[in-house]
């Protein structure tokens, strides 16, 4: 841009300069009256001037074109660009013409759009209208849904308390039954009871006419058994074994598969779903397998003893009790079961006594301590009994031994085999060992 304004302030310089020069040149030969080409003065100034003018032109056109590209372009492509401008021209106004139909287009476009603006709020407005509706409708839901919520909740409650109330009258009607069944069952005890009255009237007017065959708690038999799926069968030979004994001794033969004894049934009392106890009878048929069951589940061998119940008169059946032990290794072989002094200066009978009470009293403590059964005799009770004339002359010579001593000695009983607790434990398996003070023990034979 400052290039054209310089070059145009140039070309106006220039060309005012000349001008200057041509109307200088113009009157200075019209005063001399210089004639050009034999023109008359006046007309060779117009003609001066007229040429000046012409070179300004030429000189100005000739300027354009040495220093204008474009104005070369425009004297070589003239026509063209004319051509082009009236092209230029129509095109200019089709898109005038394309100006104000788009115009118009807009401007429609533009009102449909207000409308569809419009529209739009219409249609805003009518979904915050439907908004509001609905939540309104919904709060009306959420509130018709807590009402049915709390309704559910009564009802249930209802239900719940109509299920409760019907289990106690379940439960009532339930104890009204059991109440029945606890009463003919008080009449069946009740008649039991009665029963056993009168046997107990018979056995009293049998203890006062029939001698005594067993007295309570007396031992009649005992048996190890190994737990398995046998253990019944022991049991009901351990019965037949004491049927046999009682049956010896004058014993009445039962119904229960013609035993002379029977177990004594238990009065077990049970829980009902009402709370109230009941009371049921374990017989004899009921307790010989439960017997059985616990001896099959024990981990090792089991005493089974069977005492008399109560005391048993002749012509009567026996009332007896089955009662299980551990059967664990009491004392091992050759262990001291027990020591005492006695005096070999005193009387053989003294020696005796002292001998007899030394194995009923220490040596049967020492048992029971190391968990042994022992067996009720009524003759003599305790462990160390005598039995048969061997047994009784070992024991004679023993206390000879103690007399021949003549002076007080320390005798102790020890073991010739492993002792169990179901025993037995008596002069068969054991030896006295008779100690002087100074000399070697030594051991009876």
């Amino acid at each position: 841009m400052v290039y054209t304004v310089t070059f145009l302030l140039i070309m106006v310089a220039v060309s005012g300069f000349v001008a200057y020069w041509g109307d200088l040149l113009g009157r200075r030969m019209g005063k001399r009256r210089l004639t050009l080409f034999g023109m008359r003065p006046r007309y060779t100034a117009i003609v001066v001037t007229t040429i000046t003018g012409m070179i300004i032109a030429a000189f100005t056109l000739a300027t354009m074109l040495i220093f204008s590209s474009e104005m070369r372009e425009l004297v070589k492509k003239g026509p063209e660009l004319l051509a082009e401008q009236t092209a230029l021209k129509k095109r200019n106004s089709d898109l005038r013409k394309r100006q104000k139909d788009l115009t118009r287009r807009l401007e429609s476009t533009n009102s449909k759009m207000e409308d569809a603006i419009a529209g739009a709020e219409k249609a805003k407005s009518a979904e915050a209208l439907a908004q509001q509706r609905s939540a309104k409708l919904e709060h009306e839901v959420t509130k018709r849904i807590r009402e049915l919520t709390a309704l559910e909740k009564r009802l249930r409650r209802i239900t719940g308390e109509l299920n409760k109330e019907r289990r106690q009258l379940k439960a009532i009607q339930a104890e009204q039954r059991e109440a029945k069944k606890q009463l003919a069952n008080a009449w069946t005890i009740s008649n039991r009871l009665w029963r056993e009255n009168q046997r107990a009237h018979t056995g009293i007017e049998n203890l006062i006419n029939k001698p005594v065959i067993a007295r309570h708690g007396e031992e009649i038999a005992r048996v190890v058994v190994h737990p398995s799926a046998l253990a019944e069968k022991d049991v009901r030979s351990l019965l037949k074994k004491a049927s046999d004994v009682m049956a010896e001794r004058g014993a009445k033969i039962g119904k229960n598969n013609r035993r002379a004894v029977e177990i004594v049934p238990w009065l077990a009392g049970s829980g009902s779903s009402s709370g109230v106890a009941r009371a049921r009878i374990i017989k004899e048929a009921q307790r010989i397998p439960e017997i059985a069951r616990k001896i099959a589940r024990s981990k090792g061998d089991v005493v089974a003893v069977v005492r008399v119940y109560a005391n048993c008169v002749e012509g009567e059946q026996t009332l007896i009790d089955v009662s299980l032990y551990n059967n664990n290794l009491a004392f091992t072989k050759g262990q001291e079961v027990a020591g005492a002094t006695i005096d070999g200066s005193e009387s053989e009978g003294g020696v005796f006594l002292s001998l007899i009470q030394f194995l009923q009293r220490d040596v049967r403590s020492a048992a029971l301590k190391a968990d042994m059964i022992p067996k009720f005799d009524p003759d003599l009770p305790g462990f160390g009994a005598i039995s048969g004339p061997q047994q009784f002359d070992e024991l004679i010579d023993t206390v000879n031994r103690i007399k021949n001593a003549g002076r007080p000695v320390t005798v102790t009983a020890v073991t010739q085999e492993d002792i169990y607790a179901a025993g037995p434990m008596n002069l068969s398996n054991l030896d006295f060992v008779i100690t002087k003070p100074g000399v070697a023990a030594w051991r009876s034979e």
